[in-house]
């Protein structure tokens, strides 16, 4: 009877960035949002580059320009604020989260609880 509230306890208050199956998908969606945005990046200069090859001296299709720019600066402008906010945040905090990052799931034991440790 108070093994398995133990059990219960101990599972609600373990955070789900402290499992290894978390990581792996953290570092996945990591690569692939940085994939992603360098796409739409690349996306952005080709659509300028064809801008000015073709319509630059006609002035025609003016909307291009706009857009493409936007989508050639906004993910370099994304991925500079990421990395200059964890240049500067606190230490401690970097600390604190490469502290929960690297534990495991916590091992169950058949130990039923101690009431006084409560």
């Amino acid at each position: 009877m108070g093994s398995s509230s133990y059990k219960e306890d101990s599972d609600a208050a373990t955070p789900p960035y402290m499992y290894k199956g978390f990581r792996r998908i953290l570092k996945t969606t990591t690569w692939m949002s940085c994939l992603l945005s360098f796409s739409v990046s690349i996306l952005g200069g080709l659509m300028l580059a064809c801008w000015d090859l073709k319509y630059h001296r006609s002035n025609a299709q003016l909307w291009m320009v706009p857009f493409s720019l936007i989508l050639f600066i906004t993910p370099v402008l994304v991925w500079f604020s990421v990395f200059i906010s964890d240049l500067f945040s606190p230490k401690e905090v970097q600390d604190q989260d490469h502290q929960h990052v690297d534990k495991s799931p916590p091992q169950h034991s058949t130990i039923p609880c101690d009431p006084e440790k409560r």
